[in-house]
């Protein structure tokens, strides 16, 4: 009976972290949901828990960060965010930039947390390599 127990408990862990097409769109809500999110969630972040420098901000943390303290409106974006097939994490002082690729949506996203909006959507043709998240996030003066 423990063995069903445990293997039903591993089942709903994976199918729970598992994204769907349709909870990973890249669509205008998400767009709008994560570059509020981020700016809102950077500024708790360096005031309240690294007081007063992202520098030693991770990936990790700031995705659990987030899943944890959503607004209600963003509800699932920390699912979304992880739903990516490959990121670029870089931090500031007072910032971060993310860099996300989505090759179902064919979108790499890149958001810094120091502005209200999206910084950029690149479109990405289907049988083109996919793109150099690091090369993308140099481009962008953070």
């Amino acid at each position: 009976m423990k063995n069903y127990v445990l293997l039903f408990s591993v089942l709903v862990l994976l199918t729970d972290f598992k994204c769907s097409p349709d909870t990973c769109a890249v669509d205008d809500d998400f767009l709008g949901d994560l570059s509020s999110e981020d700016n809102r969630i950077a500024g708790e972040l360096y005031l309240d828990v690294f007081k007063g420098s992202l520098d030693s901000l991770t990936y990790d943390y700031y995705v659990t960060y987030l899943s944890s303290h959503e607004a209600p409106s963003a509800k699932g974006l920390g699912k979304r965010i992880q739903c990516a097939d490959r990121k670029y994490f870089k931090t500031s002082k007072e910032a971060f930039l993310i860099v996300l690729y989505y090759p179902r949506s064919e979108v790499v996203v890149v958001d810094n947390s120091g502005t209200s909006i999206v910084d950029s959507v690149i479109h990405v043709q289907k049988n083109n390599e996919p793109p150099n998240l690091q090369e993308i996030a140099a481009k962008m003066r953070f």
